[in-house]
């Protein structure tokens, strides 16, 4: 009696879940994980895969949950699941995370092994699985050591220390890169290696950065990169801020002992014209097509470690610039400093109490917004800036959406207009909601949507502009974007050893159109550049051409 009384009391328990349709359990399950509720989803999801077994999603879910309570076995089950019906992300942490809640050691290490080079392995970076305090116990297996960048035992040994960051360089980029030898076969890539290994007893350290910086641009794509501000090295950099402009480049920002330089455009660097500092100081920049220099050479230039180890200078600590500032030639000695003492920059604009230009307005170390519009009244110009491919937990970017979907609804809009040309990237999935919005029947007319693209469309917003091109009427307008229509990206960051240099190694394949579609950038229809004379007198021309479009 007493246990039919029990199952009477369970089946009651679980009767709402029966009860219910597939449809209903799959929303429920879904807002539930969404709403970062996993816990709560469990039941749903273990009815969905009851009925539908080969779902991956489901188990890698259902994993999650296990892993998280502390049931291993249910839990490896699972994320075996997963894998067996093709989805890997973050599922190899977890199943050597579990096998060591279990004490199988040998298990934990054959997947902590493939979590190192796995494509997208989420959160969990590979140095930091490694010294996960979970795996404290295979610290004196030979196989885990393995997994770990080499020793340094002797710290007075620079030649050998290089040595082993050059070999653990290129190891960790092989193992993780998503495909080393696309444009670097594997015979010039271990050539390059060794080369630079044999010059390195030659060089000083800048030199030795300079050239790990080339080797890493080598491998051709812009998320493969060295931040070389990361790292155990002493470094310097200037006290200004460059940008280059379709007319030449320009200091835009300046430490306070400098600002009478803000507006200058620079003409020669220690005697050499500027196109061959560009072209020189381009070879340390990973890009994914030649608008990437533009976008990335003000970065690379103030970092005197390089601009010394490139031959640009016989120190790191000053360089001397003849530039052109309102038509008088000048001449000036710029120290560097160290990059802890370089303070706030005065900006341009704020020196000379300029307006900024509309696309700058909101984009700037003052006042930056990941989105936000403007209704321009006088030609009803909707205009929508999104300056990173973010969520933001005051404003999430769906919310904003929907608000700018509202907007569409009942304003008289004459043109729409979406600006990326800020839009280095951010997260792809998020693109679904921006696309909804850009698909609006009142605005996806040709002539009537226009987006804005430029040098800085990058990674996850160069991904919108494709998807954007497959699937709206709209005109692009601007500059050609930094990368591809199909590219290899994110970052997977890992660090050498002795310099402490952390490098990104790009290990997935980013592809929304045919595989046919071999472009170096999605080129605009209206091709309008943005000069200094635009950016000094708050002028945005692309804004211009819109407008002078719509008043006609």
């Amino acid at each position: 009696m007493k246990r039919i009384s029990i199952l009477i009391v369970a089946l009651i328990s679980t009767w709402p879940l029966f009860s219910q349709s597939k449809i209903d359990m799959y929303l429920k399950a879904d807002s539930l994980l969404s709403t970062d509720k996993p816990e709560a989803a469990e039941e749903y999801l273990i009815q969905l895969i009851r009925d539908n077994p080969h779902n991956e999603g489901y188990h890698y879910s259902l994993g999650e949950i296990y892993y998280n309570k502390g049931e291993f076995r249910n839990s490896i089950v699972h994320f075996k699941k997963a894998q067996e019906f093709g989805l890997e992300y973050r599922s190899n942490y977890f199943l050597a995370y579990n096998y060591m809640g279990i004490n199988k050691p040998d298990s934990a290490i054959y997947y902590l092994t493939k979590h190192v080079v796995t494509p997208m392995n989420g959160n969990f970076l590979c140095e930091e699985a490694l010294y996960d305090t979970i795996f404290q116990g295979l610290h004196n297996l030979p196989e885990y050591i393995k997994l770990l960048p080499p020793e340094i035992i002797d710290s007075l040994n620079v030649t050998e220390n290089w040595i082993k960051d050059i070999e653990y360089l290129s190891l960790m980029l092989k193992n993780t890169h998503y495909d080393p030898f696309c444009k670097l076969n594997e015979s010039d890539w271990d050539n390059a290696i060794e080369e630079l290994k044999q010059d390195v007893q030659f060089l000083n350290n800048d030199q030795i950065l300079v050239r790990i910086h080339q080797f890493v641009a080598m491998i051709g794509d812009g998320h493969t990169s060295v931040y070389s501000m990361k790292s155990n090295l002493p470094e310097k950099v200037l006290p200004i801020l460059t940008q280059v402009f379709s007319d030449g480049c320009y200091i835009v920002g300046a430490m306070d002992s400098y600002k009478e330089l803000l507006g200058a455009k620079i003409i020669t660097v220690n005697g050499l014209d500027f196109e061959s500092v560009y072209n020189t100081v381009s070879s340390v920049i990973s890009v994914d097509n030649e608008m990437g220099f533009k976008n990335l050479f003000g970065w690379s230039f103030i970092r005197m470690n390089l601009v010394h180890g490139l031959g640009l200078s016989k120190s790191r600590d000053s360089l001397e610039i003849t530039y052109l500032l309102d038509s008088v030639e000048g001449k000036k000695t710029i120290q560097s400093v160290k990059t802890g003492e370089r303070s706030e920059l005065v900006r341009y604009h704020a020196h000379y109490e300029k307006e900024y230009p509309l696309f700058l307005k909101n984009y700037h170390r003052g006042n930056r917004k990941s989105y936000w519009y403007k209704y321009i009244t006088d030609e009803n110009i909707l205009y929508v800036q999104i300056n990173g491919i973010t969520s933001l937990k005051d404003n999430p970017l769906p919310v904003f959406c929907d608000s700018i979907n509202l907007l569409i609804d009942s304003l008289d809009i004459s043109t729409f207009v979406l600006d990326i040309r800020n839009n280095s990237g951010g997260n792809t999935d998020l693109n679904k909601h921006i696309l909804r919005v850009m698909l609006s029947d009142k605005i996806n007319i040709k002539g009537k949507s226009f987006t804005v693209i430029g040098y800085k469309t990058f990674s996850a917003a160069q991904n919108l502009t494709t998807i954007i091109e497959n699937y709206t009427e709209t005109i692009f307008i601007g500059e050609r974007t930094a990368s591809k229509p199909h590219f290899i990206g994110e970052t997977n960051p890992f660090t050498l050893p002795y310099s402490g240099l952390m490098v990104g190694s790009s290990n997935v394949f980013h592809q929304r159109g045919y595989s046919t579609d071999t472009r170096k950038w999605v080129a605009p229809d209206i091709l309008v550049e943005f000069n200094f004379e635009h950016f000094k007198n708050g002028i945005d021309p692309v804004i211009e051409e819109i407008i002078n479009f719509a008043n006609k």
